[in-house]
């Protein structure tokens, strides 16, 4: 009895492919139906005639379907975490600046001038472009009178407002007149 020869037999060429659920060789130049099987599992994928995987385009619905409902919710809430904290960071530093500003003026009357310039610089180059409204809102209390007389302690609280969604970031900071100042 006479063998008839096969035009192509994947048993013959890779004994692997019958051990191994994927193919990861370049054996899909040698066969075009196997060309959309290259990297997936055997049993599990149907090829057509003309080479190609009948579930093209399921992974692109898949990914539409199941993680942009899933990424949304999520960008939304991180992009508001990170405004909440930019304000906050805002507010503190804004603060901090602003006592210190007070603090080291030489007089009463000065005082103010340097808080108004704090916070112009502050509305400029830093409030507006985080979208932050301005004037932003502060208020100072002393311990004694004169508010800059030695060792005198200084409380100043500020509260920045979003102008995108209404949040507010408050900061509150205490500095101390020094003690060897000349009132």
């Amino acid at each position: 009895m006479r063998q008839r020869s096969c035009r192509f037999s994947l048993v013959e060429t890779t004994p692997f492919l019958l051990v191994s659920p994927y193919v990861k060789t370049d054996l899909a130049t040698h066969d075009p139906r196997l060309k959309s099987a290259v990297g997936r599992p055997l049993l599990s994928r149907r090829i057509n005639r003309n080479g190609s995987s009948s579930d093209g385009g399921s992974a692109i619905l898949e990914f539409l379907l199941l993680a942009l409902p899933l990424f949304l919710p999520l960008t939304i809430f991180l992009a508001n975490v990170s405004h909440k904290s930019q304000m906050e960071f805002d507010a503190n530093n804004l603060a901090r600046q602003l006592v210190r500003a007070y603090e080291t003026s030489p007089d009463l009357s000065v005082a103010p001038i340097r808080l108004a310039k704090v916070e112009q610089t502050f509305e400029e180059h830093i409030l507006k472009p985080h979208g932050i409204s301005v004037p932003a809102s502060f208020a100072i209390s002393c311990s004694s009178n004169p508010c800059l007389s030695p060792g005198s302690r200084i409380e100043l609280s500020v509260t920045l407002t979003s102008s995108t969604n209404g949040a507010q970031a408050s900061a509150r900071v205490i500095e101390y007149v020094d003690q060897w100042r000349n009132s």
